[in-house]
Formats: C-alpha cells, sequence, structure tokens
C-alpha cells in the first residue's frame, strides 16, 4: 500500500516537473494555468484524504463521515469547473487520475461506514 502511494506521488511529481520545465508558448497560459490550478486541488486533495485525528486515533464517526462526504462534493465541483479542452494528452490523464481518486473515495464511503449494530 505504501509503495503503491509513493509510486502514485513520484508519477504525479514527475508530471509537475515536466509540465515546469517545459516552456510555454503565448497562447498555452491558459491551459498552464487550469493545470496550476489541478495541481494545487491535487495538492488540497492530499492533504483531504488523510482521515482527521481525535486523540490521536483516526475519527471515523458518523459525524465526521458526512462532514467529509459534504467537502467530497465541494473537491469534485471544483475538478469539473477545470476546463481540460485544450490540454495536451498527459494534463488530461493526470485530471482523470484525480477524478477516479474522487469516485473511489465516493465508492468506498460505504464500506468504511461505522455500523451500529
Amino acid at each position: 500500500m505504501q509503495y503503491l502511494t509513493f509510486i502514485r506521488r513520484l508519477a504525479f511529481a514527475i508530471a509537475v516537473a515536466c509540465a515546469i520545465a517545459l516552456p510555454a508558448r503565448p497562447g498555452e497560459m491558459s491551459v498552464m494555468d487550469g493545470y496550476a490550478r489541478l495541481i494545487q486541488l491535487h495538492q488540497e486533495w492530499r492533504a483531504f484524504e488523510r482521515p482527521p485525528l481525535v486523540n490521536g486515533a483516526p475519527d471515523y464517526t458518523a459525524a465526521a463521515f458526512a462532514r467529509r462526504h459534504r467537502e467530497l462534493a465541494s473537491y469534485r465541483q471544483r475538478l469539473a469547473a477545470i476546463d481540460t479542452a485544450n490540454w495536451p494528452v498527459e494534463h488530461r490523464i493526470d485530471h482523470e487520475l484525480l477524478r477516479a481518486e474522487m469516485n473511489d473515495a465516493v465508492l468506498h464511503r460505504p464500506v468504511r461506514r461505522v455500523d451500529r449494530g
């Protein structure tokens, strides 16, 4: 699990380094601005993925899940608002990867639910 996280982060860091290293042509500035928004959102998403701690332990209470589910909706809206129409394929792939991670969080929410039985 830690190995996969490392590989994901390494791949994203390489993509970011390539995007920064490549000089933008005059018409590409809006594309680069949009990609910078994607990078910022990705960093915020990584922080959001870590569960909040209560007394040093992850907070998996029903209230915490409800709050985080509401916050998840805002992350998904922000991602959907990023226009990728003129992006190169490699940037669109990064966008899709982040969307897939967010969808994964929605899919697994019921699995992590605290049962009251």
